[in-house]
């Protein structure tokens, strides 16, 4: 039997892939080991079964520990999707502008390819959606601020914190303030 959660998606056996991942998180906090690859993992597997209030909390769960231990990482981006499509509107607009603060003052420092592309056309799509200019504006604020940074700041990451199975993007970068 391969205890794979990955191969067991793969098969459709989604509430398996959750208890294995759910099994790898509590050793890898056993071992000191955790990392915010545990709790991405585990909400893939959450949203793969169709639990998705299970991988909002999976990753609520996930901020107390980027706060403590994984400076310049989180999960925000992914928390706000996830919020939105549980209907968690205000808290889905409400993480990803915090994700967007810390892209700018630089307590999140790993983004997309674009330096942060992916959070300014996600909080246009919600203001557009929402029918609330101030949204609208402030994406094309932060889109405009992402377009005039220079790559030449970026540090290109090939793997992010493990991730590489969640991750949309295998090319992450390393985001500085300038």
């Amino acid at each position: 039997m391969n205890n794979d959660p990955w191969n067991l998606i793969k098969l459709g056996r989604y509430d398996e892939a959750v208890q294995q991942f759910e099994r790898e998180l509590e050793a890898s906090r056993a071992r000191r080991r955790l990392s915010l690859s545990d709790f991405a993992n585990k909400a893939t597997g959450e949203m793969a079964a169709g639990r998705m209030l299970d991988a909002e909390g999976t990753l609520k769960q996930s901020l107390a520990f980027s706060e403590r231990e994984a400076r310049g990482s989180d999960l925000r981006l992914l928390l706000s999707e996830v919020q939105w499509l549980n209907g968690h509107l205000e808290e889905a607009v409400g993480s990803l502008m915090s994700r967007i603060q810390g892209l700018k003052d630089g307590s999140v420092q790993y983004a997309d390819g674009a330096g942060g592309g992916t959070e300014g056309l996600i909080l246009y799509y919600y203001g557009a959606r929402l029918d609330r200019t101030s949204l609208i504006d402030n994406a094309h604020r932060w889109l405009k601020q992402v377009k005039k940074r220079n790559r030449f700041g970026l540090r290109s990451y090939t793997r992010f914190i493990g991730m590489s199975n969640v991750v949309r993007s295998s090319n992450m970068v390393g985001v500085h303030s300038a």
